[in-house]
């Protein structure tokens, strides 16, 4: 009941306009490594649920996209203050500072999203993250576990990632697209390929059914050089992202 009035509160919120606009800087929490590929998962869930494209995947209602858009714009807004409690700090005391947020907000962002979309839904935008992030997932400890990898097998996929890495630099802006398509579809090959046949069962039953998302796009606009956040389409105007409040949460579907 609580939680559903703080939704509640935020679509109110975000429809007088009190989440600001703009997201956090580069080195904050909410920047580089959130938006990118290795981020907090939570973090990511939350600007893959704001992606047009998810949203059509996930079939949102406007009621649950209302309520998606001023959940986003209020974790922007913590961010942003987040960031500026850290702009001064450096090295490992910056990243105990953002482990520390990350570790207090993550389960409770994980728990509004799931309230919104339901057990179904949420458990649907967990696979499609996943679908994004491929091979590189593995990386987690708690994915690795999940899927039962040896240390061996870690350690090599973590020797070929660094290859790849290195076979970008040089790159100019205009082949990067291209270049990181060809990366990520050898990561999966090579990935794959290190597998047992249990393995490879456990993995592509965490992924579900294939989604209907130009993943390239999403990745691409996740990242901060694009300037317009997860939207696929760019950040829309302020009007555009105004709803009517409600006073309870959508029944997650």
């Amino acid at each position: 009941m609580m939680r559903s009035t703080c939704l509640a509160l935020l679509l109110v919120s975000s429809t007088l306009g009190l989440a600001q606009e703009g997201g956090p800087g580069r080195g904050g929490f909410g920047g580089r490594m959130v938006r990118g590929m290795g981020g907090p998962p939570s973090m990511g869930l939350m600007a893959i649920a704001a992606d047009t494209e998810v949203q059509k995947a996930l079939a949102v209602t406007d009621e649950q996209k209302s309520y998606l858009d001023a959940l986003r714009e209020q974790v922007k807004q913590e961010n942003d203050e987040f960031n500026k409690t850290v702009e001064d700090l450096r090295g490992e005391e910056r990243f105990a500072k953002m482990r520390e947020h990350f570790e207090k907000r993550g389960p409770e962002i994980e728990s509004d999203l799931k309230e919104v979309l339901g057990d179904a839904g949420f458990v649907r935008l967990k696979q499609i993250r996943l679908q994004m992030v491929g091979v590189m997932e593995w990386m987690n400890p708690e994915t690795a576990r999940e899927i039962g990898l040896t240390e061996d097998q870690t350690s090599q996929l973590r020797d070929s990632m660094r290859e790849q890495v290195m076979q970008l630099r040089g790159t100019d802006r205009e082949q990067m697209r291209e270049k990181m398509t060809e990366m990520r579809k050898s990561m999966e090959e090579k990935g794959l390929a290190l597998l047992t046949e249990k393995q490879k069962e456990r993995w592509l039953a965490m992924l579900g059914e294939p989604a209907a998302v130009d993943f390239d796009r999403l990745q691409r606009s996740m990242r901060p050089e694009g300037g317009r956040g997860p939207r696929g389409e760019g950040r829309r105007s302020r009007s555009e992202n105004n709803a009517p409040a409600e006073t309870s949460p959508p029944a997650g579907q």
